[in-house]
């Protein structure tokens, strides 16, 4: 009963990319304090306007990691950025800078590339 009561949502459309998308996965090292909500803010901070999607893939608690892998208190995070443009294909550089920009912002979190 409480669904029926509640009001539809009405559907919204936006424009579509004839361009294809490019993936960029990261393997990220993050404090178990970091909320995924504050990461994604820092990358959505840095306003760049080819990012269509941030997608959380893997999580691994220091138990599941090898030894040495993570510092003590930090988690192995899995992060897939989705990079696309509504007027032409992007270049592997604009890629590769905007994936730069992505783990600069990141440092300052706690946030680093799991090597």
């Amino acid at each position: 009963d409480p669904l029926l009561e509640a009001p539809l949502k009405r559907p919204t459309f936006g424009p579509y990319s004839k361009f294809p998308p490019v993936e960029r996965d990261f393997s990220l090292i993050v404090p178990e304090s970091l909320t995924y909500e504050r990461l994604c803010r820092a990358i959505q901070e840095l306003k760049i306007e080819e990012i269509q999607d941030i997608e959380p893939l893997e999580r691994k608690l220091p138990a599941e990691l090898p030894a040495g892998t993570a510092p003590k208190g930090h988690v192995s995070l899995l992060v897939r950025v989705r990079f696309q443009s509504l007027t032409r294909t992007l270049t592997r550089e604009e890629v590769d800078n905007a994936a730069e920009r992505i783990v600069l912002s990141l440092a300052p979190l706690g946030a680093n590339l799991r090597g």
